[in-house]
C-alpha cells in the first residue's frame, strides 16, 4: 500500500509539465486572439489566466511572459518598467526569440529608451532576416518619433524611410500578420451583415425578428456588448421592460462602464423596477466615475437615496 501510495504522489516528469504547459498556452493563445478581435472583458480575463496557469505549469515558456506583459500593461494592471523587465525574462530564456526581442524593443520604445529600443529590434531582424516585418515598420515609426523628439538626425530620417518600405514589402509574405487582417475584416463584414438584416427588419415593424437576429449576431460574432445594446433598444420601444433590462444587464457584464448601458439600465430600473433602487444606485454610481462633474447623476443618486429611507 505504501508503494502505491508513493506511485501516486509521483511528481510530473518534464515531459508531462512541457505537454500541459503547452495545452495552456494553446488556450491562452485562442482566449488572446479572440480578445483582440472582440475586446471583451471576459477574454480577456481568460487569456490572463491561461498564460498565469501556463506560467505554474511550465515557466521556461518565454511567449508566456512577453503576452502576459502585454495584456497585464493594457489591462493597467502593471508599468511600462515590468513590461521591460517580463519581457527581458522571456529573452533570457530564449535569446533567438523574435518575439521576446520584439515586445522588449516597444515596451522600451513606450518608455522613450529610443537606442535600447533600436538595438532589440535589430536583434529581432537578425533573428528572422526575412520574416522581420513587424519589427521593422515598429522601429521606423520609431525613428520618426525620435525625429520628432529632436532626438534623431537626418541619417534617422533615412533608416525610418528603409525599415518603413522593407517591413511593407515583408508584411505581403507575414502570415501570422495577414491572417489576423483576414480575421478582423471577416468579422467586420458579419457584423454589419447582422447589423443590416437586423435594421432592416425593424423598417418593416418584424421587430421579433430583428431581436432574434441581434442575439444570433451577438453569439457568432462575439460583439455582445454592440448586438445586445440594440436588443435592449428594441425592446424598450415594443414595451418590453423585462427583456430590454437582461439585454442592457449582457452589455454591462461585457463592459461594466458602458456608459450609454449605464443610463438605459437606470433609468429603465427606475421607471419600471422601483424596487430594484440599489442596482440603480450602482448605475449612477458608476457614472459618476466617467463623468464626476455631471449634476444630473447627483440628483438622480440624491433621489434615490430619500426613496430608499422612505
Amino acid at each position: 500500500m505504501l508503494k502505491q501510495k508513493n506511485n501516486a504522489e509521483k511528481p510530473a516528469s518534464r515531459e508531462e509539465k512541457l505537454k500541459n504547459g503547452y495545452k495552456s498556452l494553446e488556450k491562452a493563445r485562442q482566449a488572446h486572439e479572440r480578445y483582440l478581435l472582440r475586446l471583451t472583458k471576459d477574454d480577456l480575463n481568460e487569456a490572463l489566466d491561461c498564460y498565469i496557469q501556463t506560467i505554474k505549469l511550465y515557466p521556461e515558456m518565454p511567449e508566456t511572459y512577453y503576452r502576459l506583459a502585454s495584456l497585464l500593461f493594457e489591462d493597467g494592471q502593471i508599468g511600462i518598467e515590468t513590461a521591460i523587465e517580463q519581457c527581458k525574462t522571456a529573452i533570457k530564456l530564449d535569446p533567438k526569440n523574435y518575439n521576446a526581442h520584439l515586445y522588449t524593443g516597444y515596451f522600451l520604445k513606450l518608455a522613450e529608451k529610443f537606442d535600447e529600443a533600436e538595438k532589440e529590434f535589430n536583434s529581432a531582424m537578425k533573428t528572422m532576416p526575412f520574416s522581420s516585418a513587424r519589427a521593422r515598420v515598429v522601429l521606423g515609426t520609431m525613428l520618426l518619433q525620435k525625429i520628432h523628439n529632436k532626438k534623431a538626425n537626418f541619417f534617422d530620417f533615412i533608416k525610418s524611410i528603409y525599415y518603413m518600405f522593407s517591413g511593407g514589402v515583408m508584411m505581403l509574405t507575414d502570415y501570422p500578420t495577414l491572417r489576423m487582417i483576414y480575421k478582423n475584416f471577416t468579422d467586420d463584414i458579419s457584423v454589419i451583415a447582422y447589423n443590416f438584416t437586423g435594421d432592416f427588419l425593424q423598417k418593416i415593424k418584424k421587430d421579433s425578428l430583428a431581436i432574434k437576429t441581434y442575439d444570433i449576431g451577438a453569439e457568432k460574432t462575439g460583439r455582445e456588448e454592440y448586438f445586445y445594446e440594440k436588443i435592449g433598444d428594441v425592446s424598450i420601444r415594443n414595451s418590453a421592460p423585462n427583456i430590454a433590462l437582461d439585454a442592457y444587464k449582457k452589455v454591462l457584464q461585457t463592459n461594466p462602464y458602458n456608459r450609454d448601458a449605464l443610463i438605459k439600465t437606470a433609468a429603465l430600473l427606475q421607471t419600471h423596477f422601483a424596487e430594484k433602487t440599489d442596482e440603480a444606485i450602482d448605475c449612477y454610481t458608476k457614472l459618476l466615475a466617467i463623468e464626476p462633474e455631471n449634476s444630473r447623476i447627483y440628483y438622480e443618486l440624491g433621489h434615490l437615496y430619500v426613496a430608499k429611507k422612505i
